[in-house]
């Protein structure tokens, strides 16, 4: 794998694009032009919640199930737009900028606040919503001026900035929602199979196969598979912080990005058609990749015009 990385900030930029463009795609599915799927389906992530947050969200989805080929022909457009700026790399960070108050619209009205506010949340299940992960992404691969013969120095600083901060929020993503872990308000047993119950939903055969499987071991098993979930992402959280352990912790963390994505979330209930989204799991491993590195990779072309300024400020010339 290391063959392939570090990924350059471009390559996130792009990854990140295409992603958008599959959010897209996937609100654009018939029965997100109906009312009833708005009042229905989506008005499940007000299940459990406080009533300020009940009422708000249904206040939105009312909003939108009143013309809703409108409103969702308009959802259609602002996700592909926002792909597709990213991926050709023009306005990227307009793109980038407005993705910011856009991902914040649906973690609210289409995720819930990721469920946080019910106590059922879980990393695995896809807490804190995927959708938050777009703008962090964004944000740690920000687009950077191209070098006009000044020193490398002069970028280096954002560079460890990006990684700096990004290494903060993979500790908070894994080590901090351990916490999520500890059966603040419901059994640990009632909050795993909950999950997974919701998620596997109207999922293939052979999915919901893997649902009986992990609710079996959740409901006899649930206090160690909680501490071992608790352990495991503390570990995958703190590694990034020891420079020899980061790259097996962030290894481990895309192994585990990808088996919740399967066992709890069911590859964001794709295979089922109703996905909006295709889940946290995906997302986590972009964040995993683009933390490989120290440093960001540089893009073709930049490498030369780094060294080049590199060995004009050793020489002492001044650039003016």
């Amino acid at each position: 794998m290391a063959r392939f990385l570090p990924l350059t900030r471009r390559q996130v930029r792009v990854a990140l694009g295409l992603m958008w463009l599959l959010d897209a795609a996937l609100q654009g599915a018939p029965a997100l032009f109906t009312a009833s799927w708005w009042r229905t389906d989506l008005a499940q992530s007000v299940m459990g919640q406080p009533m300020a947050v009940n009422h708000s969200i249904f206040w939105a989805v009312n909003i939108i199930a009143a013309h809703p080929t409108a409103w969702n022909s308009g959802f259609i457009a602002i996700q592909a737009t926002l792909g597709l700026a990213l991926i050709t790399g023009r306005f990227e960070r307009a793109a980038i900028i407005a993705s910011i108050p856009w991902a914040l619209g649906i973690w609210w009205v289409g995720e819930g606040f990721g469920t946080l506010p019910t106590g059922f949340a879980l990393l695995a299940a896809g807490s804190p919503g995927p959708v938050l992960f777009y703008p962090l992404i964004g944000i740690l691969a920000w687009p950077r001026r191209r070098p006009a013969t000044t020193a490398s120095s002069n970028h280096a600083p954002a560079s460890g900035v990006c990684q700096r901060a990004g290494l903060t929020a993979w500790v908070v993503l894994w080590a901090g929602q351990a916490l999520l872990q500890i059966p603040w308000s419901f059994p640990s047993a009632q909050v795993l199979t909950a999950n997974i119950e919701e998620s596997s939903q109207g999922q293939p055969g052979w999915l919901s196969a893997i649902a009986h499987t992990t609710e079996t071991l959740a409901r006899h098993h649930a206090v160690a598979l909680t501490v071992t979930l608790a352990v495991v992402q503390i570990a995958v959280g703190i590694g990034v912080l020891i420079p020899r352990a980061r790259r097996p912790s962030l290894t481990a963390g895309i192994a585990l990005s990808l088996a919740f994505w399967l066992t709890f979330q069911y590859l964001g209930g794709i295979p089922g058609g109703d996905a909006t989204d295709p889940g946290s799991g995906p997302l986590l491993v972009l964040l995993a990749l683009s933390l490989w590195s120290p440093q960001w990779a540089p893009r073709r072309g930049e490498a030369k015009e780094l060294a080049l300024a590199q060995s004009v400020t050793s020489s002492g010339i001044l650039v003016g």
